[in-house]
Formats: structure tokens, C-alpha cells, sequence
């Protein structure tokens, strides 16, 4: 068994968890919500982009993953670096 934070990287939340002992088991995740969010606020309201992102974060398989990011990379090679740059981790 084990705990997972998922957030929008709050800087409050991020610190509160620091103190969490290690044998909880605990994990740290974004909410994909906040992600897209913040990937239209750098890049603007681009709905395709979006749509293949949220696609992406859904796939269960890594090919199935891989073939939405690719598509990404092919129509917005700057969206898919920030993408695929940013720390999905705490």
C-alpha cells in the first residue's frame, strides 16, 4: 500500500509532503488537468495539441504512448520539448 500526491505542484502542498516518511510508500503525480493547463498558458489554446496530449497521458501502453507523442513532436516540436522536459516527479 502506498500514498500518491497528485497536484499542480503548489509550492505549499510540495513542502508539507517533504516530511512524509519514506516507508509510506508515498508517490507524487501531476494532475494532468493542471499539466494541460499550464501547457496552454506557455502555449496558448491549441485544442489538437491538447487533445493528443491528454491522449497521451491516458495511454496504458508505453507504443501507444509513444505514437501520440510523436504526432505531438510533428505539430508542435516546442510543446512536445516542454512536454517531455518536464518533471512528472516531485
Amino acid at each position: 500500500m502506498g500514498i500518491t500526491i497528485i497536484s499542480d505542484r503548489h509550492a505549499g502542498i510540495k513542502h508539507a509532503v517533504r516530511g512524509f516518511p519514506d516507508e509510506w510508500g508515498w508517490t507524487w503525480r501531476w494532475c494532468i488537468r493542471h499539466f494541460l493547463a499550464n501547457f496552454q498558458h506557455k502555449f496558448g489554446k491549441k485544442k489538437d495539441i491538447r487533445d493528443q496530449l491528454w491522449s497521451a497521458a491516458v495511454a496504458h501502453q508505453p507504443k501507444k504512448y509513444e505514437q501520440k507523442m510523436k504526432t505531438i513532436r510533428q505539430i508542435h516540436r516546442a510543446g512536445a520539448v516542454w512536454a517531455e522536459g518536464q518533471d512528472l516527479h516531485m
